[in-house]
């Protein structure tokens, strides 16, 4: 081969073999630093009890070694970022390691650099959200969760499982969230008026069931009910039944309503009402037991006789 044509292949060779090490090499380091300080901030984050992996919140003061841990992840994580300013999971890590060190405004700065990089991404405004929360912009959350792809059910969902456990507190801040993103959900206001009922908070119960009935009165009129009649308030209750009982003629849920009305006309005296609405339940429900018992004594106690 010329020797001019060898010393111009070494020399490109050469060159190339600079650029490879320029660009691939710090992008290496950058992944190894950006592991190690994703470890640190995962293993609090698994060792910790009552820590939630998606929520913006403090780790405790006592916890003084999962601060340190945290700490060390964060300086790793610089790392990662100062060898590729493009190292998006880096940023996301960091997000998540200022969220537990209780630094919410650091968090936010850091999803906002994962959701430019990576805008395609719902992890990004998942972070976002909670950070806007922690710093009490919760019309920001909203907006970032809804960028997110997320609605009232999978809020929901999380409040389901914790009320399973018996930690309502932390249900009820999930169903808020639902609350937040859809204002309009009858069955997240149910849910919320049962954990108040949990808590025997029933004057909170009564109001979400109250909302869950306005916005979808055939999910939630059984637990309005019961919250009603717990005050007292029977005319409230007779009115609510009625009005299901005209305008739901094929729900599943018409023989309880015949039976609390019934029961309500009864508790008040008003056999005579109570008579004629058994007799219109009968004539639905023929073969239930129940009603032809309730039906004998409601003749009864309205002077028809034994």
């Amino acid at each position: 081969m010329n020797p001019r044509l060898r010393a111009i292949l070494i020399a490109i060779g050469l060159v190339t073999l600079v650029i490879v090490a320029i660009v691939l090499v710090p992008r290496g380091v950058s992944i190894y630093y950006q592991t190690r300080g994703g470890q640190h901030v995962d293993y609090v984050l698994r060792s910790v009890e009552g820590i939630e992996e998606l929520v913006c919140e403090p780790l405790p003061e006592s916890q003084e070694a999962a601060l340190e841990e945290v700490e060390r992840g964060v300086e790793d994580l610089q790392q990662a970022v100062r060898f590729n300013r493009r190292n998006s999971q880096a940023y996301y890590q960091l997000g998540k390691a200022y969220c537990l060190l209780g630094e919410p405004e650091k968090a936010l700065e850091y999803y906002q650099e994962y959701t430019e990089l990576r805008p395609d991404n719902p992890l990004g405004y998942i972070g976002l959200g909670f950070a806007y929360e922690a710093l009490g912009e919760e019309e920001k959350s909203k907006e970032a969760w809804l960028e997110a792809g997320l609605d009232a059910r999978e809020f929901n969902a999380m409040g389901e499982e914790l009320s399973k456990v018996e930690q309502y507190d932390k249900a009820l801040q999930w169903y808020e969230r639902a609350i937040l993103v859809d204002p309009g959900s009858g069955e997240t206001w149910l849910d919320i008026g049962k954990t108040y009922d949990a808590l025997k908070d029933y004057e909170n119960a009564l109001y979400a069931y109250e909302q869950s009935w306005e916005i979808d009165p055939e999910i939630s009129t059984a637990e309005l009910v019961d919250g009603l009649k717990r005050t007292g308030d029977l005319n409230a209750v007779k009115e609510i039944l009625q009005q299901m009982l005209t305008n739901f003629q094929s729900s599943e849920d018409r023989l309880l309503w015949f039976q609390e009305l019934g029961s309500a006309y009864s508790s008040r005296g008003e056999y005579d009402q109570a008579v004629e609405l058994y007799s219109q339940a009968i004539n639905e429900f023929s073969e239930q037991p129940d009603l032809h018992i309730t039906f004998g004594w409601a003749i009864y106690e309205s002077g028809g006789g034994l």
